[in-house]
């Protein structure tokens, strides 16, 4: 439980809703390039900018008849508020912050924390209230929900491992209850949110709670190996590179490596294999070599390349939660703001401020 007057705690869920639209939105505009790409275009990215131009060259290229058989395209995913940042950059977040809004919707309507099926029972209320949306994007993300949601079975956070933080933000200060409504990421920020937290707690309470991976994917998916224990080592050894290095950019290098094939890199698609086999270790690491500062960890998640809108989203929400928003850029927090209006991210903080408030009084009554 934790203990904090509204405006500190307003301007940490404000700082992580903040961090992530930013980082998944400056990220966006160079998703799947090479680090090299990043740094030979733009020096250090660090304003929106249209898409990038031309072959993004980060994505891990198996040698000629390696490809592992389920190495394919995704189909297209519509999304419930508009467009992809990945399409148009300049500030646009991407589905990653899509998801994460949503689920903060979900939360909102319940006033607490809730239950799978609360969950994909509200998508399906607001797929069916967007069918006539005049955004075309949005009336196509109705349809192809209505068609295809099936709620999960069995033990599993709520919010999938993938988009957690909406589970630390309602459990704030409780990382043993984020991580089993959004797995390690949403223990991380659950932690983030007390006082006396650090970087390195937030970085010790995803680890120690990385066994929730596991009732995301299961034994069978990597075979004999849990991925909460490939998770963990991988984390280790990204973690060791940070303590080693000068900023969040040289350690790139040693993460790509000059071997194509015995690399941290990850095989992609399909991603949710690449969270936390990559994306989540790497977003730690930033937050490490930061020191918890947000916005040096959301340079370093969005320079860093390939699935970088994904990892500087992270960075940013974790980071964000643990010094609050005022530890943003100001103009970036208003620019983001002012490319993604609806829904609007400052209300959807406020309403969670009280709604954290209201149920911390209750459970003391």
């Amino acid at each position: 439980m934790i203990e904090m007057n509204e405006s500190t705690l307003f301007k940490k869920v404000f700082g992580c809703i903040i961090g992530g639209a930013i980082g998944d939105a400056l990220g966006a505009s160079v998703e799947n390039c090479h680090y090299k790409q990043i740094q030979e275009t733009y020096g250090i990215l660090q304003e929106f900018v249209p898409p990038f131009k031309g072959e993004r060259r980060g994505v891990r290229i198996f040698p000629p008849g390696k490809n592992p058989p389920w190495r394919s395209h995704l189909p297209f995913h519509p999304l419930p508020f508009g467009i992809d940042g990945f399409q148009v950059g300049n500030g646009r977040y991407t589905d990653d912050m899509q998801g994460r809004l949503l689920n903060y919707l979900a939360i909102i309507k319940y006033g607490r924390r809730i239950t799978i099926q609360e969950r994909d029972k509200f998508v399906r209320q607001y797929a069916l209230e967007n069918l006539n949306h005049t955004d075309k994007i949005r009336r196509e993300w109705a349809r192809y929900t209505l068609t295809t949601l099936v709620t999960p079975t069995g033990k599993r956070p709520v919010f999938g491992v993938n988009w957690g933080s909406p589970g630390g933000v309602i459990n704030a200060g409780n990382p043993k209850a984020g991580a089993e409504d959004g797995g390690p990421l949403g223990a991380a920020v659950a932690e983030a949110f007390k006082l006396e937290a650090t970087a390195d707690s937030v970085i010790k309470a995803a680890l120690d709670y990385a066994y929730s991976y596991d009732y995301e994917y299961g034994r069978s998916m990597l075979g004999i190996n849990r991925i909460s224990e490939m998770f963990y080592r991988r984390a280790l050894w990204v973690l060791d590179l940070a303590e080693k290095v000068n900023d969040v950019f040289e350690i790139r290098k040693y993460i790509y490596g000059d071997d194509p094939v015995n690399t941290f890199l990850v095989a992609y698609p399909p991603w949710h294999f690449v969270y936390p086999l990559e994306m989540f270790p790497t977003a730690l690491a930033m937050i490490k070599i930061a020191k918890g500062d947000p916005w040096t960890a959301i340079l370093g998640g969005a320079n860093f390349g390939r699935d970088c809108d994904s990892i500087a989203c992270m960075a940013g929400e974790i980071a964000g939660a643990l010094k609050g928003i005022d530890a943003l850029p100001n103009h970036m927090v208003k620019a983001v703001q002012e490319v993604n209006p609806d829904p609007d991210m400052k209300e959807i903080a406020e309403k969670l401020t009280y709604i954290i408030l209201q149920n911390q009084e209750n459970s003391e009554r």
